[in-house]
């Protein structure tokens, strides 16, 4: 995943002058962000909630 990531990261610096790609692919990278966040944000209060 990494890997790929990296790649998308370069592909968005090439295209840097197509402004629509680059605001889509920044779309797409602030809700990967979003997802992830509110992933360990569940999986955090799961762990609070439950009566270890």
């Amino acid at each position: 995943p990494a890997v790929s990531g990296g790649n998308m990261l370069t592909q968005g610096n090439v295209v840097e002058p197509y402004s629509n790609c680059r605001s889509e692919s920044r779309g797409l990278q602030v809700r990967k962000m979003v997802a992830l966040v509110s992933q360990s944000l569940t999986d955090a209060s799961k762990i609070l909630s439950s009566p270890n």
